[in-house]
């Protein structure tokens, strides 16, 4: 079931393609505008270094400590300096026990999972907020158009007032509610115009555009409401979105975490061979002696105090965190996406009573009082009232669309499946144009 959002009544505009500034303008339809934001949103550019950042972590987590190299020495000079010295060479390297370095990289690569997801999800709710943001532009448009069409009609019967006061039929004090009521109406619509360009200032914002860039957007109304439809079936599975996805890896992530905790317990053991040349002297007969030395050693930590105790508890805590926090978003994303179809359903019938009943009704009743005050047979209350009614709920009418429109959005956003949102290979550096050096 499709949602129509325009209504051909007599005189009223056919809303065509909206141009938001008269200048030339970049022409941007909702594809092209959300492609657009994914490419030039600077926000969105700099949370794809977090995935760089993750993968550093990993890389660094994956290497092993360096060698160390020791230099020694001793000597006489400053006592009987006889010429007596030693000099010793040495190298050691740290091992990390019980697997150690691998369950760091494990940890860390998880991390690198987690922020691509991260970064998807952020690719979500950009292209959720620009279909928002373009939509409620489109709408202004619409509000503008649906005002300037009461403004001109206010004209046209204060004309109307005019001729019968001059022809004597009318008196004088019918003429200044109607001009009040088009002073009125001007200063409405130069609030709305303001309202709009803030609107528009946001969507350029979001789009990567600078404030005083021409913009022009191409999808009408129309166009949106065919997009979305309003359905009823069931709620797409959790798992489709990008924040669930994090979460999940989250849970893992913390088990890794833990595991990671109980083996640092042990600490490195340091191996090293070391060579020492020793020069002695002895009175005669042997005089000067060199000795050469070499060496073998083993440092082993003991957990004795320290057995890491605190860490484990930390991690075992984050862990049963993290699998709360994943139940939160499931809950979170089911309920996100209920209530927006919740919200377009429960719409449609308000909208196809607006349609078929409201509005074909309040038209006709404008223009029998419009005809009868036209004939002298009444005054001009009721054809105030009767106007004040038909462009009323015409401007109920596109905001109870709209409403349904940004709901749909919501529950596809919610649902997080979008064909925008890219899938980040494990590898990839720099996905965003503006953040290649």
């Amino acid at each position: 079931m499709s949602l129509r959002l325009l209504v051909a009544l007599g005189s009223w505009p056919v809303l065509c393609p909206i141009f938001l500034f008269a200048a030339p303008a970049a022409e941007w339809s909702l594809d092209q505008a959300v492609g657009q934001a994914l490419t030039g949103n600077r926000g969105l550019a700099a949370t794809y270094f977090e995935i760089e950042k993750a993968q550093g972590r990993a890389l660094q987590a994956g290497l092993p400590r360096n060698p160390e190299v020791e230099f020694g020495g001793r000597s006489d000079l400053l006592f009987k300096n006889e010429g007596e010295r030693t000099l010793t060479l040495g190298i050691s390297q740290a091992l990390p026990r019980r697997g150690r370095l691998r369950l760091a990289r494990e940890t860390v690569n998880l991390s690198v999972g987690q922020q691509q997801a991260l970064v998807r999800d952020a690719e979500r709710l950009l292209i959720g907020e620009v279909q928002t943001l373009y939509l409620r532009a489109l709408v202004f448009e619409r509000q503008r158009a649906a005002r300037q069409v009461l403004v001109e009609s206010t004209e046209k019967l204060a004309h109307i007032i005019e001729q019968r006061y001059a022809a004597g039929e009318v008196p004088q004090t019918d003429i200044s509610p109607i001009r009040i009521e088009g002073a009125k109406l001007a200063q409405e619509q130069q609030l709305l115009l303001a309202d709009r360009a803030v609107v528009e200032l946001k969507l350029k914002q979001a789009l990567g555009l600078m404030p005083d860039e021409p913009l022009t957007l191409t999808t009408t109304l129309d166009e949106l409401a065919s997009h979305w439809k309003v359905t009823t079936g069931a709620v797409p599975p959790a798992a489709k979105r990008p924040d669930f996805e994090a979460a999940q890896i989250g849970t893992t992530r913390a088990e890794a975490e833990v595991r990671l905790a109980k083996a640092e317990i042990y600490e490195d053991i340091t191996v090293g061979v070391d060579y020492e040349n020793e020069r002695a002297v002895f009175d005669g007969p042997i005089g000067v002696k060199n000795d050469h030395y070499l060496g073998f050693k083993v440092s082993i930590p003991l957990p004795v105090r320290n057995k890491n105790q605190g860490r484990i508890l930390e991690q075992q805590a984050a862990k049963r965190q993290a699998d709360v926090e994943l139940d939160a978003v499931r809950q979170k994303i089911a309920a996100e996406i209920a209530q927006a179809r919740a919200t377009a359903t429960q719409l449609e019938p308000v909208l196809r009573r607006y349609r078929e009943e409201l509005v074909p009704m309040a038209e006709k009743h404008y223009e029998a009082v419009q005809r009868a005050y036209q004939q002298g047979q009444q005054g001009i209350a009721p054809v105030f009232q009767a106007q004040q009614q038909r462009f009323a709920l015409e401007l109920d009418y596109v905001s109870y669309a709209s409403r349904q429109i940004e709901a749909m959005i919501a529950a596809e956003t919610a649902s997080g499946a979008h064909p925008h949102v890219k899938h980040h290979e494990p590898t990839d550096r720099h996905p965003h144009p503006i953040s290649q050096p």
